[in-house]
């Protein structure tokens, strides 16, 4: 018995190919930026960051993704979200003196419809000194640019407040009336 094969056309990309690849790929009516696949391992990292409900870092990354994939190793975490960053499917956020954390960006409302890519909304962040978490804050105070000297352009800023989220100031006030 014979087997037939059939033949298919495959692209071979150089470096210098590489370049043109999403021109290519635009000619051919895909006008999103390649994405590369979902893992099981990358699903579970965005799926831990998109239901946390604020910011996290790579380890509580790694432990709400082991649910999912129980042998989620941290440099795996680290490389993808490196991925999921550069996918703009995940923000980082930076807190000075603190490490990286990241973020789901959730899709605008016309890219959602469309079922397009992510863009990221402004906000802005809470950073609890008691238990280190990182929550966002939505909206913004607005006119912070009238804030810098004459003569300089505001490009964009990061507003973060320091102190106790709910959970930490209530354990404070139960701690303080016990004594």
């Amino acid at each position: 018995m014979r087997v037939g094969v059939e033949t298919a056309e495959i692209e071979v990309f150089t470096p210098n190919a590489n370049a043109n690849a999403f021109a290519l790929k635009a000619e051919r009516g895909h006008n999103r930026p390649p994405m590369e696949r979902m893992t099981r391992q990358k699903q579970a990292v965005l799926h831990a960051i998109e239901h946390s409900g604020r910011s996290l870092h790579p380890g509580e990354i790694q432990a709400l993704a082991r649910r999912d994939v129980p042998r989620l190793n941290l440099s795996t975490v680290y490389r993808q979200l490196k991925a999921l960053v550069d996918e703009q499917r995940v923000n980082k956020v930076a807190i000075p003196g603190q490490p990286a954390r990241f973020e789901a960006m959730p899709p605008s409302a016309a890219q959602q419809a469309q079922g397009e890519g992510h863009s990221h909304s402004h906000h802005h962040h809470f950073h609890c000194l008691n238990c280190e978490q990182v929550f966002p804050i939505q909206g913004c105070p607005g006119h912070i640019e009238s804030l810098a000297p004459d003569g300089f352009h505001v490009a964009s800023h990061d507003l973060t407040l320091h102190g106790h989220c709910a959970d930490c100031s209530q354990s404070r006030g139960a701690s303080s009336e016990n004594h």
